[in-house]
């Protein structure tokens, strides 16, 4: 699933950091997809904003760490059909978030909806940081009684 991204940001993350640090940084790269944003609510220069566009670009490999967390949580037998409902999930919400953002764009600046938007990724990063740091613990947990798994093989973590 993961080694078909066409932008290859996911493959080059993959092969130059383990699994363990992926899942540690994903926070951070959801931030990373944020925080460039706040600068279209600025007037600055097309390039400055193009630079903070690349930024974000980077932000995206994200999605490794989430992908292997998502993983370790499914039984073997109904991955298939959960990470196939993901993917319509996550179809849906990038047809739905650009009609949301053309909504608000009738009544504020482009630059100011995109900032409100880099917003609400902080705010989502901020949200998903307890999870990993949790399933992080887990992780060390296992390590230190013994627990000879690999690396991206953790108990998945209860929700609740």
């Amino acid at each position: 699933m993961v080694a078909d991204r066409a932008d290859g940001q996911a493959e080059a993350g993959g092969r130059l950091i383990g699994p363990a640090r992926r899942e540690r940084l994903v926070p951070a790269l959801i931030a990373l997809m944020g925080v460039p944003c706040l600068a279209f609510a600025a007037p600055l220069p097309w390039p400055a904003l193009a630079a903070a566009l690349v930024v974000v670009g980077a932000g995206f490999a994200f999605g490794l760490g989430v992908q292997e967390a998502f993983r370790d949580a499914l039984p073997e037998r109904g991955r298939g059909q959960a990470f196939g409902l993901l993917s319509t999930g996550l179809m849906t919400a990038q047809g739905l978030l650009p009609a949301l953002a053309g909504l608000l764009a009738e009544g504020l600046a482009p630059g100011a909806v995109i900032g409100l938007l880099g917003g609400a990724t902080l705010v989502a990063a901020a949200g998903a940081a307890p999870g990993f740091v949790r399933r992080q613990h887990r992780r060390e947990q296992q390590q230190r009684a013994g627990d000879r798994r690999r690396d991206d093989q953790v108990d998945p973590v209860p929700l609740g």
